[in-house]
């Protein structure tokens, strides 16, 4: 009896854990974007465009192939764009409430302002970002830099500015891991993320 327990302890977690992927939004639609020699850096992410009606491709999102674990991981991937800004955002494929934390992004070869979400502005809100769900923000020592962190799932993104050099190659470094559940609830949208990258 304790042993069929035990599995069926072992089944929950796996359900709770399954399907939590990194999904990391890269939308030039509004200056017709074209992004190149994109690469994933290694399996565990790709590169999937998301075509307009046109026939146009200036969206991409980059995903994650597997279910991410509740220890901090670090993901890469690089690529080179025609504009010089998009909007960036930080996303996962998740179950229902599942949620995803950020923490730790590095950027070599353009600019996004606030990369561990330390600088709190009056508003409490991490700023220079746009997002709903007042939870997005965490603090603890779990951090994986700092003391702050984010937290989205599929409802509930976190949104910037990204700037660049068009032509030149841009690559993005970050860490990921399993949240906690981020329960619907009634926010509002931040008003920090639509300054300009300081």
């Amino acid at each position: 009896m304790k042993f069929f327990l035990t599995l069926m302890g072992v089944a929950a977690c796996a359900t709770v854990f399954a399907g939590a992927k990194i999904n990391i939004e890269l939308d030039g639609r509004y200056k017709k974007a074209i992004f190149s020699e994109m690469d994933a850096k290694s399996s565990a992410l790709k590169f999937v465009p998301q075509t307009s009606k046109d026939g146009s491709t200036h969206y991409y999102s980059v995903r994650g192939t597997e279910d991410l674990t509740s220890e901090w991981q670090t993901f890469s991937f690089s690529f080179v764009c025609s504009v010089n800004s998009f909007a960036f955002g930080l996303s996962a494929t998740t179950p229902k409430n599942q949620s995803i934390d950020y923490d730790d992004l590095k950027i070599e070869g353009g600019k996004v302002y606030n990369t561990s979400f330390e600088i709190i502005n009056e508003d409490k809100e991490a700023d220079g970002w746009r997002y709903y769900n007042p939870e997005t923000i965490c603090t603890g020592d779990d951090a994986a830099d700092g003391k702050h962190y984010v937290r989205v799932s599929h409802s509930y993104a976190n949104r910037c500015n990204f700037l660049l050099t068009p032509g030149e190659k841009v690559t993005v470094t970050f860490k990921a891991r399993i949240g906690k559940e981020l329960k619907a609830t009634e926010g509002k949208w931040t008003s920090s993320g639509r300054r300009k990258v300081k």
